[in-house]
Formats: structure tokens, sequence, C-alpha cells
């Protein structure tokens, strides 16, 4: 089944906004993610992650990885739950680190990745602002 979502952006420039819920063992903690084509991993601030009710251990899972803006440490967490777009992922492998200690100022908590749409058919569709989605 294709379900159908809106999206809406300020200029060309502009990203693609994304309603994300991660769930902890009390709530569904609804977070805005940036939706980044060119990312493989989707990656949380760490400032989300903890406001969320997750810490992670400090010392495991630390890798390093490239971004537009270099190389950093980031740490792989597993969450129990994470959805968008009406996909709901189980014990899903994310990354984090800590935005503002790399000097980011994002309105984002994160950016949603590619690999959360393995086994998914994705189709965005700028000219009507459009994202279909479907699993197979």
């Amino acid at each position: 089944m294709v379900k159908k979502y809106s999206f809406e952006r300020s200029d060309e420039n502009a990203l693609i906004e994304v309603k994300v819920g991660l769930k902890n063992d009390l709530e569904t903690i609804p977070l805005v993610f940036a939706l980044d084509t060119g990312a493989s991993h989707t990656v949380i601030d760490l400032t989300a992650l903890l406001l969320a009710g997750y810490v992670p251990d400090k010392k495991s899972n630390i890798i390093e990885v490239e971004t537009g803006g270099g190389v950093v440490k980031v740490q792989r967490v597993v969450l129990p739950s994470f959805g968008a777009f009406g996909i709901q992922k189980e014990n899903f492998e994310i990354t984090t680190y800590d935005f503002m200690k790399e000097g980011l100022m994002s309105e984002y908590h994160g950016v949603l990745g590619l690999y959360f749409f393995q086994n998914t058919l994705l189709h965005i569709d700028f000219i009507n602002s459009e994202i279909w989605v479907e699993t197979v």
C-alpha cells in the first residue's frame, strides 16, 4: 500500500522536515528530523536523545564517520522503536553525537538517512511536494 505525505519548503534550498517518533518506556517523543538523501545512516543530536530518556554508554560503540563538515566521532545506539512515514523500526541502529559540541546549531533533532528506507519504495515528488512511501 502506497502512503502519500505532503511537505512544505519555504524555498528551493530548504530541507524537507520529517516528523519522527522515538519511543521510550513511557511515551512516544515527537521529534523533527531533516530528510537527508545524501546520508546513509540516521543521526540524532545527543541532547534530543538524552531528553527522550536514553543515556548511551559513553565508552562503547564509538566510530568515526565522514560528514560534510569533516570527520567526527559518533556513537552507535540501538533504539527499541523508531518511526517515520508510517514505518516503525524495532531495534533500529542510529548514530548520535553532540551537535553543539561540534559547533552545529540546528532547528532539527537529527537527520533521517537512507538506511531507514531499506525494503521501501521511496518517491520524492518536488513538483507536487509529496513523498510516496511503500514498504515491500
